[in-house]
């Protein structure tokens, strides 16, 4: 194994081992209710055993119930379909006699923590294959830790596995992998995994398809590269054939619920609500700094790589400004939603996937940092600990769980 190959699997496996730990540690006392509290994380989980246990998707138990009395899951089926195999495990582990099969017991809960661990650790191991050939092995292991333990990125890989960031996370780094492996060595397997990571990002939240301006203008040198990846599908015709079919079959099933409850192929579930956005009035200001889930206030560490994005897109650095666009797009949607602060939180969750697109900024000021003054380095190292240590300490396990 060469040395960037042993780094990237040792620092996946520390994050592995760490965000499962701290799961268990944090979470150990409520598994046997965990799967069932009524909150985001059962809307996401209820298809599975709707579908493996119950066998009927038009009567999942957290829904919103229509003028003509169907219940509609908010929620969309992408993150179901990546917590499935590990659902297929812990169920047939509860047939075998380790507890009661119906989907909620505490091996199902086990699985769901185990799956976000797994998830987050593979999108940090592809982070770190990519960044490391730019920016350095070391250089790119110190940006991923620190994006893993300064951010609510921890949060949500250890304490609430159940909401779709960490599948978010992973997603985005396997679009950002793929756009980079795409530059160097065009291949047709790495196009439809573009396709298909593409589909399950938005399955999983619809809100986050602006990530789709990755393939199309990350490290592009000018307008003719972005018009040859425009031109890629009529290029490509197989290729993107058998692509647009798989992603097609994949999202087939959300689409027939759809249908199934309210006739319709394509739904957007919260405006039955009357929820939706307010473009005129966005919340710009407080999204940042707002102490409701204020993106700053919770990850200080971010308010330094931001600064060093802003540097890197005014000199033109590769890649910044496409990540740029896409942070702005990011941050003006989330704020113009109505609901800005995304609820109770820890920190502000709208940009927990973003952080595998702002690696590259963190990886060029790590590096950056290493080649400063002993004075520099030393007050970046302790600052960094601190950091870490009050995102990590600063999280508290849930006294109850009751549905």
């Amino acid at each position: 194994m060469n040395p960037g190959r042993k780094w990237s699997f040792l620092v996946a496996l520390g994050v592995l081992v760490a965000g499962f730990l701290s799961f268990l540690g944090h979470n150990g006392h409520i598994l046997g209710t965990l799967q069932a509290h009524t909150s985001d994380p059962l809307g996401y989980y209820q298809f599975l055993p709707g579908v493996f246990i119950q066998h009927d998707l038009l009567g999942l138990p957290y829904v919103h119930i229509l003028e003509n009395g169907f219940r509609l899951s908010l929620f969309n089926i992408g993150v179901a379909y990546m917590q499935a195999p590990f659902f297929l495990v812990a169920h047939a582990l509860c047939l075998c006699g380790l507890a009661e099969p119906d989907g909620y017991t505490w091996p199902y809960a086990v699985a769901m923590g185990l799956a976000a661990a797994i998830y987050v650790a593979f999108g940090c191991g592809l982070l770190m294959n990519i960044l490391g050939r730019r920016f350095g092995t070391g250089v790119t292991a110190i940006a991923v830790l620190l994006l893993f333990g300064c951010t609510n990125l921890y949060y949500y890989t250890a304490m609430e596995p159940g909401m779709s960031h960490a599948f978010s996370f992973f997603l985005f780094s396997v679009l950002l992998w793929g756009t980079v492996r795409m530059q160097e060595a065009p291949r047709s397997r790495t196009a439809i995994l573009i396709m298909m990571a593409s589909a399950f990002i938005v399955l999983v939240r619809p809100a986050n398809v602006i990530a789709f301006a990755i393939p199309l203008l990350y490290g592009a040198s000018g307008p003719r590269e972005v018009w040859n990846r425009l031109r890629w599908p009529f290029v490509n015709r197989r290729t993107f054939g058998i692509g647009s079919l798989i992603c097609l079959l994949l999202m087939a099933p959300q689409f027939l619920y759809w249908h199934a409850v309210t006739g319709k192929l394509l739904v957007f579930t919260y405006g039955t609500k009357a929820e939706g956005f307010f473009w005129s009035q966005p919340h710009l200001w407080d999204v940042l700094w707002h102490p409701w889930n204020g993106w700053f206030l919770y990850s200080p560490a971010m308010v330094v790589v931001m600064g060093a994005l802003l540097w890197m897109a005014v000199r033109g650095t590769e890649g910044a400004r496409t990540i740029l666009l896409i942070w702005v797009m990011a941050w003006y949607l989330i704020a113009s939603w109505w609901c800005w602060w995304l609820g109770g939180a820890f920190g502000h969750r709208g940009f927990v996937e973003y952080m595998a697109f702002l690696s590259v900024p963190a990886a060029w000021l790590v590096q950056r940092i290493r080649s400063a003054l002993l004075p520099v380095r030393g007050t970046a190292v302790a600052l960094g600990v601190v950091l870490a240590y009050f995102s990590i300490v600063s999280v508290r396990p849930a006294t109850s769980c009751e549905v």
